[in-house]
């Protein structure tokens, strides 16, 4: 059995400036969104969303911690037809948006013998399009069974992101241009024929 909720994934080359240096930096954030599992959401002004995220560096302590973080939609425009299924992929219409998030995040920083602790907040324009899925599905075989869901938003976009970290005394500005990525909510089961035998 396998299952996973709604999430927007972004995987990006972040600046990062500590201590009058600029280090470049891969941050991955990503993050539950309970909204975009449900169709007639994919209009809303709103987003919520709560993950957590990782900011690598060779020769730089790695921050990470959880976050949350509150959207507004200001612009969204259809790019495709709202129909009720457009094809048996299970996609129907859907959105170009603009979202602004603000976020707040509670910080980590592990080093050899000691982790210190602090916080961030920050601002993220991204800019996605959007589509709707629902796929349902079963299937049976002499060696097995399987049923399956899929049902949310999917999707790809660009992301540019500034934010601010103090951890442990130290001051540190992030500015990061990543790739955006929504998943549906996903559902799997599978029965192997042979434990019935």
């Amino acid at each position: 059995m396998a299952a996973g909720p709604p999430t927007r994934t972004t995987i990006g080359v972040a600046s990062r400036v500590e201590d009058g240096q600029v280090v470049a930096s891969l941050e991955t954030r990503i993050a539950a969104t309970p909204a975009s599992m449900v169709e007639r959401a994919m209009d809303r002004k709103v987003d919520v969303g709560i993950g957590y995220f990782i900011n690598r560096h060779e020769t730089q302590p790695r921050q990470q911690g959880p976050f949350l973080e509150l959207g507004f939609n200001p612009w969204q425009r259809p790019w495709a037809a709202r129909k009720r299924r457009s094809g048996s992929d299970g996609l129907r219409g859907g959105v170009l948006r603009l979202t602004i998030h603000g976020y707040g995040e509670l910080v980590t920083e592990s080093y050899p013998r000691h982790m210190a602790w602090g916080g961030g907040a920050g601002m993220s324009a991204t800019l996605e399009a959007v589509r709707f899925v629902d796929v349902r599905g079963s299937a049976a075989r002499g060696n097995g069974a399987g049923a399956g869901l899929m049902l949310g938003e999917i999707g790809y976009g660009v992301q540019l992101a500034s934010g601010y970290r103090r951890v442990d005394d130290v001051d540190s500005w992030t500015t990061t241009l990543a790739l955006s990525i929504r998943m549906p909510t996903f559902l799997g089961i599978g029965i192997a024929g042979g434990i019935f035998r």
